[in-house]
Protein backbone atom coordinates (compact mmCIF):
# COMPACT_ATOMS: atom_id res chain seq x y z
CA UNK A 1 0.00 0.00 0.00
CA UNK A 2 1.71 3.32 -1.01
CA UNK A 3 2.46 5.81 1.77
CA UNK A 4 -0.02 8.51 2.28
CA UNK A 5 0.75 11.98 0.96
CA UNK A 6 0.97 13.46 4.47
CA UNK A 7 3.64 10.97 5.49
CA UNK A 8 5.74 11.77 2.41
CA UNK A 9 5.48 15.48 3.22
CA UNK A 10 6.61 14.97 6.80
CA UNK A 11 9.67 12.99 5.61
CA UNK A 12 10.63 15.70 3.10
CA UNK A 13 10.49 18.35 5.87
CA UNK A 14 12.29 16.27 8.48
CA UNK A 15 15.43 15.60 6.40
CA UNK A 16 16.37 19.28 5.77
CA UNK A 17 15.56 20.22 9.36
CA UNK A 18 17.85 17.47 10.64
CA UNK A 19 20.69 18.59 8.34
CA UNK A 20 20.29 22.19 9.47
CA UNK A 21 20.40 21.16 13.11
CA UNK A 22 23.59 19.15 12.58
CA UNK A 23 25.24 22.11 10.83
CA UNK A 24 24.35 24.44 13.70
CA UNK A 25 25.75 22.00 16.25
CA UNK A 26 28.99 21.65 14.27
CA UNK A 27 29.39 25.42 14.11
CA UNK A 28 28.87 25.74 17.85
CA UNK A 29 31.51 23.08 18.47
CA UNK A 30 34.10 24.87 16.31
CA UNK A 31 33.37 28.17 18.05
CA UNK A 32 33.81 26.54 21.43
CA UNK A 33 37.23 25.16 20.42
CA UNK A 34 38.37 28.55 19.15
CA UNK A 35 37.23 30.29 22.29
CA UNK A 36 38.90 27.68 24.45
CA UNK A 37 42.29 28.08 22.74
CA UNK A 38 44.52 30.34 24.86
CA UNK A 39 45.72 33.36 22.92
CA UNK A 40 49.42 34.16 23.07
CA UNK A 41 49.65 37.79 24.15
CA UNK A 42 52.12 40.00 22.27
CA UNK A 43 54.56 41.62 24.62
CA UNK A 44 54.17 45.36 24.88
CA UNK A 45 56.28 46.93 22.18
CA UNK A 46 56.92 43.64 20.36
CA UNK A 47 56.88 43.95 16.57
CA UNK A 48 53.80 42.74 14.69
CA UNK A 49 55.69 41.89 11.52
CA UNK A 50 55.94 45.37 10.04
CA UNK A 51 59.22 46.57 8.59
CA UNK A 52 59.78 48.89 11.53
CA UNK A 53 60.19 47.48 15.02
CA UNK A 54 59.13 49.94 17.67
CA UNK A 55 60.50 49.48 21.17
CA UNK A 56 59.20 51.42 24.19
CA UNK A 57 61.35 52.74 26.99
CA UNK A 58 63.32 49.86 28.48
CA UNK A 59 61.97 47.23 26.07
CA UNK A 60 64.40 44.49 25.15
CA UNK A 61 62.83 43.30 21.86
CA UNK A 62 63.92 45.61 19.09
CA UNK A 63 64.02 43.50 15.92
CA UNK A 64 61.27 41.31 14.53
CA UNK A 65 63.80 38.65 13.56
CA UNK A 66 65.78 38.92 16.79
CA UNK A 67 68.94 38.77 14.68
CA UNK A 68 72.17 40.57 15.41
CA UNK A 69 72.07 43.89 13.49
CA UNK A 70 75.12 44.44 11.31
CA UNK A 71 75.11 48.21 11.78
CA UNK A 72 73.10 51.02 13.34
CA UNK A 73 72.82 54.53 11.89
CA UNK A 74 71.92 57.57 14.00
CA UNK A 75 71.61 60.73 11.94
CA UNK A 76 70.90 64.23 13.26
CA UNK A 77 71.15 63.25 16.92
CA UNK A 78 71.39 65.90 19.64
CA UNK A 79 71.42 65.61 23.41
CA UNK A 80 73.16 62.71 25.13
CA UNK A 81 73.94 59.37 23.51
CA UNK A 82 75.25 56.45 25.55
CA UNK A 83 76.29 53.17 23.91
CA UNK A 84 77.27 50.04 25.82
CA UNK A 85 77.57 46.32 24.98
CA UNK A 86 74.40 44.22 24.95
CA UNK A 87 74.22 40.93 26.83
CA UNK A 88 72.62 39.10 23.89
CA UNK A 89 71.97 39.28 20.14
CA UNK A 90 69.41 42.11 20.34
CA UNK A 91 69.94 45.84 20.43
CA UNK A 92 67.99 47.50 23.23
CA UNK A 93 67.21 51.15 23.80
CA UNK A 94 65.83 53.70 26.26
CA UNK A 95 64.89 57.24 25.27
CA UNK A 96 63.71 60.33 27.13
CA UNK A 97 62.89 63.31 24.87
CA UNK A 98 64.59 66.63 25.52
CA UNK A 99 62.60 68.74 27.99
CA UNK A 100 60.24 65.88 28.89
CA UNK A 101 60.19 63.39 31.75
CA UNK A 102 57.90 61.02 29.86
CA UNK A 103 59.75 58.14 28.16
CA UNK A 104 59.59 58.16 24.39
CA UNK A 105 59.89 55.44 21.79
CA UNK A 106 62.94 54.22 19.89
CA UNK A 107 62.19 53.19 16.31
CA UNK A 108 64.47 50.72 14.52
CA UNK A 109 63.82 51.01 10.80
CA UNK A 110 64.10 48.33 8.14
CA UNK A 111 67.71 47.38 7.28
CA UNK A 112 69.11 48.89 4.12
CA UNK A 113 70.92 47.03 1.39
CA UNK A 114 74.13 47.14 3.42
CA UNK A 115 72.38 45.76 6.51
CA UNK A 116 72.48 49.09 8.35
CA UNK A 117 69.44 49.80 10.52
CA UNK A 118 68.38 53.46 10.92
CA UNK A 119 67.46 54.50 14.45
CA UNK A 120 64.90 57.21 15.18
CA UNK A 121 62.92 58.41 18.18
CA UNK A 122 59.35 59.52 18.81
CA UNK A 123 57.19 61.15 21.46
CA UNK A 124 54.13 59.08 22.29
CA UNK A 125 52.43 58.02 19.08
CA UNK A 126 54.19 60.69 17.03
CA UNK A 127 56.32 60.05 13.95
CA UNK A 128 59.91 58.88 14.04
CA UNK A 129 62.39 61.77 13.92
CA UNK A 130 66.09 62.23 14.76
CA UNK A 131 66.66 61.60 18.46
CA UNK A 132 66.75 64.75 20.61
CA UNK A 133 67.16 63.93 24.28
CA UNK A 134 68.81 61.14 26.24
CA UNK A 135 69.25 57.95 24.23
CA UNK A 136 70.79 54.82 25.72
CA UNK A 137 71.69 51.98 23.37
CA UNK A 138 73.04 48.53 24.12
CA UNK A 139 74.42 46.90 20.98
CA UNK A 140 75.47 43.31 20.23
CA UNK A 141 79.11 42.44 19.73
CA UNK A 142 80.49 43.55 16.38
CA UNK A 143 77.69 46.01 15.60
CA UNK A 144 79.01 48.91 13.54
CA UNK A 145 77.90 52.42 14.48
CA UNK A 146 77.43 55.47 12.30
CA UNK A 147 76.63 58.62 14.29
CA UNK A 148 76.13 62.17 13.04
CA UNK A 149 75.50 64.40 16.04
CA UNK A 150 75.28 68.18 16.10
CA UNK A 151 75.38 68.99 19.81
CA UNK A 152 75.51 67.44 23.25
CA UNK A 153 77.47 64.45 24.52
CA UNK A 154 78.42 61.00 23.27
CA UNK A 155 79.69 58.25 25.55
CA UNK A 156 80.86 54.85 24.29
CA UNK A 157 81.99 51.94 26.43
CA UNK A 158 83.27 48.56 25.30
CA UNK A 159 82.08 48.79 21.69
CA UNK A 160 83.60 46.34 19.21
CA UNK A 161 82.12 47.21 15.80
CA UNK A 162 83.51 49.68 13.29
CA UNK A 163 82.87 53.35 14.10
CA UNK A 164 82.05 56.21 11.75
CA UNK A 165 81.44 59.32 13.84
CA UNK A 166 80.85 62.89 12.68
CA UNK A 167 80.49 65.11 15.74
CA UNK A 168 79.98 68.88 15.87
CA UNK A 169 79.96 70.82 19.16
CA UNK A 170 79.96 67.51 21.02
CA UNK A 171 81.83 66.30 24.07
CA UNK A 172 82.89 62.76 23.14
CA UNK A 173 84.33 60.18 25.52
CA UNK A 174 85.02 56.51 24.89
CA UNK A 175 86.62 53.74 26.94
CA UNK A 176 87.45 50.12 26.21
CA UNK A 177 87.05 50.51 22.44
CA UNK A 178 87.88 47.34 20.46
CA UNK A 179 86.85 48.50 17.00
CA UNK A 180 88.90 47.40 14.00
CA UNK A 181 88.19 50.52 11.96
CA UNK A 182 87.50 54.00 13.33
CA UNK A 183 86.74 57.18 11.37
CA UNK A 184 86.30 60.19 13.64
CA UNK A 185 85.44 63.74 12.55
CA UNK A 186 85.39 66.27 15.40
CA UNK A 187 84.37 69.91 14.84
CA UNK A 188 84.27 72.55 17.57
CA UNK A 189 84.20 70.00 20.34
CA UNK A 190 86.36 67.62 22.32
CA UNK A 191 87.15 63.93 22.23
CA UNK A 192 88.93 61.53 24.58
CA UNK A 193 89.07 58.04 23.11
CA UNK A 194 90.58 55.08 24.97
CA UNK A 195 91.27 51.86 23.07
CA UNK A 196 91.44 48.40 24.66
CA UNK A 197 92.91 46.87 21.50
CA UNK A 198 94.85 48.33 18.60
CA UNK A 199 92.58 49.44 15.73
CA UNK A 200 93.51 48.29 12.24
CA UNK A 201 92.89 51.79 10.92
CA UNK A 202 92.19 55.04 12.72
CA UNK A 203 91.38 58.22 10.79
CA UNK A 204 90.95 61.48 12.70
CA UNK A 205 89.82 64.72 11.10
CA UNK A 206 89.63 67.55 13.62
CA UNK A 207 89.00 71.28 13.43
CA UNK A 208 88.77 73.78 16.30
CA UNK A 209 88.77 70.84 18.66
CA UNK A 210 90.75 69.18 21.43
CA UNK A 211 91.38 65.46 20.95
CA UNK A 212 93.20 62.76 22.92
CA UNK A 213 93.70 59.28 21.48
CA UNK A 214 94.86 56.62 23.93
CA UNK A 215 96.29 53.57 22.17
CA UNK A 216 97.62 50.33 23.70
CA UNK A 217 101.32 49.87 23.09
CA UNK A 218 104.19 47.60 24.04
CA UNK A 219 102.42 44.31 23.41
CA UNK A 220 102.50 42.00 20.38
CA UNK A 221 100.97 43.70 17.36
CA UNK A 222 100.62 47.03 19.15
CA UNK A 223 102.78 49.08 16.78
CA UNK A 224 101.49 51.94 14.63
CA UNK A 225 102.35 53.73 11.43
CA UNK A 226 101.44 57.41 11.71
CA UNK A 227 100.76 60.00 9.04
CA UNK A 228 99.86 63.57 9.95
CA UNK A 229 98.70 66.68 8.13
CA UNK A 230 98.44 69.79 10.29
CA UNK A 231 97.51 73.43 9.68
CA UNK A 232 97.81 75.88 12.59
CA UNK A 233 97.61 72.91 14.92
CA UNK A 234 99.33 71.33 17.89
CA UNK A 235 99.91 67.62 17.27
CA UNK A 236 101.83 65.47 19.75
CA UNK A 237 102.47 61.77 19.12
CA UNK A 238 103.95 60.07 22.17
CA UNK A 239 104.17 56.60 20.62
CA UNK A 240 106.89 55.17 18.34
CA UNK A 241 106.22 55.46 14.61
CA UNK A 242 106.72 52.11 12.84
CA UNK A 243 106.35 52.64 9.12
CA UNK A 244 105.92 48.90 8.50
CA UNK A 245 103.25 48.43 11.18
CA UNK A 246 99.92 46.84 10.31
CA UNK A 247 97.98 49.41 12.34
CA UNK A 248 97.56 52.73 10.54
CA UNK A 249 96.76 56.08 12.15
CA UNK A 250 96.09 59.14 9.98
CA UNK A 251 95.64 62.58 11.52
CA UNK A 252 94.30 65.61 9.70
CA UNK A 253 94.29 68.59 12.03
CA UNK A 254 93.30 72.20 11.46
CA UNK A 255 93.32 74.81 14.23
CA UNK A 256 93.07 72.02 16.77
CA UNK A 257 95.03 70.21 19.45
CA UNK A 258 95.67 66.46 19.14
CA UNK A 259 97.58 64.19 21.50
CA UNK A 260 98.28 60.52 20.81
CA UNK A 261 99.11 58.84 24.10
CA UNK A 262 99.75 55.39 25.50
CA UNK A 263 96.63 53.86 27.02
CA UNK A 264 97.03 53.63 30.77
Amino acid sequence: MPPRAGARLRRRIAVPVLALALAVLAGLAVSAVLLAEPSVPRRHGEPTGAADAVGPFGAAPAFASGANPRALVLDGVSGRLEVTPATGPRATADFVPDGDDTPGRVVFGAPGGDGAVPVGCARGDGPSVPCHGVLRLSVPEGTALTVRQTSGEVSLSGVTGDLDLALTSVRFTAVGVRSGRVALDVRSGSADVGFASAPGSLDLDSSSASVALRLPTGGPGEDYAFTSEAVSADVRIALPDRTDADHRVHLHTESASVAVLAAG
